[in-house]
């Protein structure tokens, strides 16, 4: 999978995390994880083991580093999708 290193119009914009394709390839296995967060097992699996759950994601370390942290602006430059960050959230 190849991912795009064209300007676009939004690049220059500070404070933008524009939500395009290329944005959510780059959060893919992150936004997976996330979405576990919907079901109660999901929830549970990961209180138990935050740094193992996202090992076994497959998740890159600087995405592994902002989901402990809880960095939410690091989370949405990385990837995820705010929808599904709200889980980690709640």
């Amino acid at each position: 999978m190849t991912t795009s290193t064209r300007s676009k119009p939004w690049d220059d914009i500070p404070g933008t995390y524009v939500q395009d394709g290329e944005h959510y390839r780059k959060g893919y296995r992150l936004n997976m994880l996330l979405m576990t967060l919907n079901t109660a097992e999901g929830r549970e699996a990961f209180a138990a083991d935050e740094a193992g759950s996202l090992d076994r994601a497959g998740v890159t370390a600087d995405q592994k580093q902002a989901v402990l942290d809880r960095d939410w602006l690091a989370m949405l430059r990385l990837g995820a999708n705010v929808y599904y960050l709200l889980k980690l959230a709640a």
